[in-house]
């Protein structure tokens, strides 16, 4: 039961301490609309309107140039600092609901920044290079798959957030106890 009441308390505190900045929500709000919408663009495009699709493609690489810069600029408790990829040690588990979410989170964006950054360079050296294309065809094909896995974490942990204080984590303890038991 102490661990229980352990992991309820850690859940209630933010990773940083803080809340995000109405700067920070903003620039991200507006980094994800370029982002999503270059990428949308380019991706529906293809090679219908062949000079859209590069436009759109270079404005996915300025996106993802803006956001790395940003990234290694800020605070390492800010949300706009890279996500860090950490996992616990061997045999233990990450003290609590928040922590799961955390690790989720950071391997996803890390995940997603990568697949659409190999993404829109083997689409640059396709173009400039001559390079197969196929390879950049497959990436740009996995890319909406992680997105959509992206979005259904996003909407699954807000949900998450939405419960009483520790109704998840009372959950996720009986779920442990009961499959520890068999």
């Amino acid at each position: 039961m102490m661990m229980i009441t352990t992991m309820t308390t850690m859940t209630t505190k933010s990773p940083s301490g803080r809340k995000p900045s109405k700067a920070e929500l903003s620039f991200l709000m507006g980094w994800h609309g370029l982002l999503s919408g270059a990428f949308l663009v380019a991706y529906v495009t293809g090679e219908g309107s062949y000079a859209m699709h590069v436009f759109s493609g270079v404005m996915v690489l300025l996106a993802l140039g803006i956001r790395l810069l940003v990234g290694l600029g800020a605070p390492k408790n800010s949300p706009l600092a890279l996500p860090t990829l950490s996992l616990p040690p061997a045999g233990q588990t990450p003290p609590g609901i928040r922590a799961v979410q955390r690790l989720i989170n950071n391997w996803m964006a890390a995940a997603l920044l990568v697949l659409i950054t190999l993404a829109a360079l083997s689409g640059w050296f396709a173009h400039d290079i001559g390079m197969d294309d196929d390879f950049h065809e497959g990436l740009a094909e996995a890319t909406p798959a992680l997105i959509f896995v992206h979005i259904a974490f996003a909407v699954t942990f807000h949900t998450l957030k939405s419960l009483p204080t520790g109704t998840v984590t009372r959950v996720a303890a009986d779920v442990i106890n009961k499959t520890g038991k068999s």
